[in-house]
């Protein structure tokens, strides 16, 4: 609300980006250390830190913040390699890395196919990034 809100004046926006980023990291830092348990409940906290960090990343887009954009997206590569450690211990090796090789070839080929649509869109959005607090 420090962005949007108008009640509030900041000297200088890094203050406010400083404030979200640390209000940020506590509460997803909070639940990605709940992630480290060894119990049944690491896959909870793991979900539970997904959606917080989707969640953060929606904000931040509709509030056009920077800070909770980082953050959410931090916090959902984080989720992301937190649950790829619990699919290592329950499955075997072999299957989880090529699964891995198989989404990442796909999401290259993609990209590659798909490469004169993304510059206009990579375009737009740097110009657009550059307008958010």
């Amino acid at each position: 609300m420090l962005h949007a809100d108008r009640r509030f004046t900041m000297p200088v926006r890094s203050i406010a980006n400083t404030w979200i980023a640390v209000g940020s990291a506590g509460l997803l830092g909070t639940t990605a250390f709940q992630t480290l348990e060894s119990t049944e409940f690491a896959s909870l906290y793991t979900g539970l830190l997904l959606c917080e960090s989707i969640a953060a990343l929606l904000v931040g887009i509709a509030t056009r913040s920077r800070a909770l954009v980082l953050a959410g997206s931090a916090g959902a590569a984080l989720a992301s390699l937190r649950a790829l450690v619990i699919l290592i211990q329950a499955v075997p090796l072999f299957i989880v890395f090529g699964l891995v090789a198989v989404v990442l070839l796909a999401g290259a080929a993609a990209l590659a196919v798909l490469r004169a649509r993304f510059a206009d869109a990579r375009i737009a959005m740097t110009r657009s990034w550059n307008d958010w607090s």
